[in-house]
């Protein structure tokens, strides 16, 4: 890997030195061709001035070719207009050239992780894992009309290249660790909004301290930003919790739970997968509450005239499901409810 970086850092100091020749050489061209035809066709054109020698220059070497002005003496024509011609064609080829392979030097990086984001308001998503399970998160993403044109940033640090389903769903690509500074960086982290840490998939038993490193990272750099993380081991959720992660979901956890209610209640699985997704049905959403409403009855009656089923309030990392309806709505409180769309 080093290697390829010594490689690539020469390419790139190569190829400015490849520009910085040929801007030159077409500079020295161009000059000449422009001072050779004032310098033999002033005499046959008294009225002939220099902006016309450099359009003639310009248009010829170019191969564009108006027609407007040419040289008529024999060495205008063979010492100047001949030359510029032929080499005229050459460094346009020649630049033309360089800016294909730069443009695909652009996209190659791109894809392969190497460029800056330049984004902001974006969700960074730590991990790539499979093209299948990652397509279904950010399809769930789109399909939220809080997020469906925010920009996703992948961070992988055994991702190859970007595959063209994910770029072609407005996904960019960092090559790296979330938990290395620079990778956070390069990702734009700062300007970032939300970042999902996910597990990882190859390496189960070590999943969870590499995540910890990475929120670790990620609540040192930028505590505000809303971190939600994949952990494994349910005896590890209260570290990420101290850690500062907003939310840690427990696959473990919520296995044996699902599998435990779907004896007891057949078809539980289904309900909840319809009320978890974003593509089809009716989903959860927690959210802010009116301005208007002071209690929960208030909160109840207004999300009632929309359709919308209200089944609590989220108080800070507590859930207070169907309180009585003087229960005061306090600062900071959510909105807990299910409905078609996202409340607005």
């Amino acid at each position: 890997m080093t290697y390829f970086f010594i490689l690539f850092g020469k390419f790139r100091k190569a190829t400015h030195q490849r520009w910085l020749v040929t801007l030159v050489f077409f500079a020295s061209v161009f000059c000449y061709a422009s001072t050779g035809f004032m310098y033999f066709e002033l005499d046959e054109r008294p009225d002939f001035e220099w902006h016309n020698a450099i359009w003639w220059s310009f248009v010829t070497m170019t191969t564009v070719g108006y027609g407007d002005w040419a040289p008529i003496t024999p060495h205008g024509q063979f010492l100047v207009g001949l030359p510029t011609m032929l080499v005229g064609v050459s460094v346009l080829g020649y630049i033309l050239s360089l800016l294909a392979s730069l443009i695909l030097e652009t996209k190659i990086k791109e894809l392969k992780g190497m460029t800056k984001i330049n984004q902001s308001g974006h969700i960074i998503i730590s991990r790539f894992n499979t093209l299948v399970s990652t397509l279904k998160i950010v399809d769930e993403i789109r399909m939220d009309l809080s997020t469906a044109n925010t920009h996703v940033v992948i961070i992988d640090e055994d991702l190859e290249e970007l595959p063209t389903e994910l770029h072609e769903n407005n996904v960019s690509f960092s090559k790296g660790s979330a938990s290395r500074d620079k990778i956070l960086e390069q990702a734009n982290f700062m300007e970032a909004t939300h970042l999902l840490i996910r597990a990882n998939e190859q390496d189960l038993s070590n999943s969870d301290s590499s995540n910890l490193a990475i929120a670790l990272t990620v609540e040192k750099l930028k505590p505000e930003i809303i971190t939600v993380v994949e952990c494994v081991y349910p005896e590890n959720i209260a570290i990420f919790e101290r850690a500062g992660c907003d939310s840690v979901v427990c696959i473990a956890s919520l296995n044996y739970q699902m599998i435990v209610q779907e004896l007891q209640d057949p078809g539980t699985h289904s309900v909840c997968t319809e009320l978890t997704s974003n593509t089809h049905g009716m989903q959860f959403y927690i959210v802010n509450p009116p301005p208007e409403a002071t209690n929960y009855g208030k909160i109840y009656n207004h999300y009632a005239g929309l359709n919308d089923l209200v089944l609590g309030l989220r108080r800070g990392m507590n859930n207070i499901m169907f309180p009585n309806e003087a229960e005061p709505v306090r600062h900071g409180d959510k909105v807990i409810l299910i409905g078609k769309d996202r409340p607005v």
